[in-house]
């Protein structure tokens, strides 16, 4: 998931046919070495998302709740994802469709840590591909545009 990210972001490509390698691409290379600013969400820990076998139901629910803390916002980052979920709720509304599939909670939490500026940071998110990026992406980014201006 995060070479993934990587990829995403242009700093990390692949070479060769059979046997893919994975290589640095210019942009990458800046950013490793500090010329260029490198900003990253980092993917939720593994174990998230999996079946836990025999798991009781306490289990299950303490797995949950830890999964949600660690989603938690802090400072400004609170008042960009309430922004969101407003904007989302007007999109959701014009379309006719529940809000979730306009865009998860998870993806306005990244949204709201990534503070993206363009479309390619944009899609550093989770669940914001091509399409999300090209029918919302404008709105959402204009949301976040009016916080970074304060």
């Amino acid at each position: 998931k995060l070479l993934r990210r990587c990829v995403t972001a242009g700093w990390v490509s692949f070479m060769g046919g059979d046997r893919p390698l994975a290589v640095l691409t210019e942009d990458g290379i800046c950013v490793m070495k500090g010329e260029r600013p490198g900003h990253l969400l980092l993917p939720p820990l593994a174990s998230h998302g999996h079946i836990h076998r025999n798991e009781t139901q306490e289990e299950r629910a303490s797995r949950r709740s830890e999964r949600l803390s660690a989603g938690t916002l802090h400072g400004e980052a609170v008042d960009v994802f309430e922004a969101l979920r407003e904007y989302r709720l007007e999109q959701a509304k014009i379309q006719g469709v529940p809000p979730y599939v306009v865009a998860s909670d998870r993806t306005l939490r990244d949204l709201a840590m990534l503070k993206p500026r363009n479309t390619d940071e944009l899609k550093l998110a989770h669940g914001i591909g091509p399409a999300k990026a090209e029918r919302y992406g404008a709105g959402f980014l204009a949301v976040i545009r009016n916080f970074l201006s304060s």
